[in-house]
């Protein structure tokens, strides 16, 4: 199993596998502020790379796929993905997948929120769709997990360091 919080990754491998030849897209929301680095990520020196966590390149991704489908501004898309990254369920730890059927976050991007879904073929989603919150519902956005994690997860394989420790 990978260990989420060790840092084993740069950027530019996070921004690149996210991103392709939009890499200084990426680079730059974390030069903004827009992504927080976790408390275990070890920011860079000046002449070395900043070392990211699985977990907070998880975040970025989910962050980056909201803004890519439906032009959540990336911070908010990051805080929305802290659901999935930094918040477990029944079933399921943080930054893991269920390990049945499909993981899928509910993005609430009003609410700057999500909550993450363990979908089968009997899942009413329906009831998902919408967030109460003092007494308002709220649209919601549906993410499929499931390929954004084994995505990502490729990508850095491919790069060499995805792999188990």
């Amino acid at each position: 199993m990978i260990d989420l919080d060790e840092p084993r990754f740069t950027m530019k491998e996070v921004a690149t596998a996210l991103a392709g030849e939009r890499l200084n897209t990426v680079q730059s929301w974390f030069q903004r502020g827009h992504f927080k680095f976790g408390e275990l990520d070890q920011r860079a020196e000046k002449g070395f790379a900043h070392a990211i966590s699985l977990r907070t390149a998880l975040q970025v991704g989910i962050a980056w796929h909201l803004y890519e489908a439906a032009d959540i501004h990336p911070a908010k898309g990051a805080e929305i993905a802290r659901a999935f990254t930094h918040e477990g369920d029944d079933g399921r730890d943080p930054g893991e997948l269920f390990d049945k059927n499909f993981t899928v976050l509910i993005a609430y991007p009003k609410l700057s929120a999500g909550r993450v879904v363990n979908c089968t073929s009997k899942t009413p989603l329906v009831e998902s769709f919408q967030a109460e919150q003092h007494g308002r519902q709220y649209a919601a956005i549906v993410v499929w997990l499931n390929f954004i994690d084994r995505d990502l997860r490729v990508a850095l394989l491919q790069a060499g360091k995805g792999t188990e420790t």
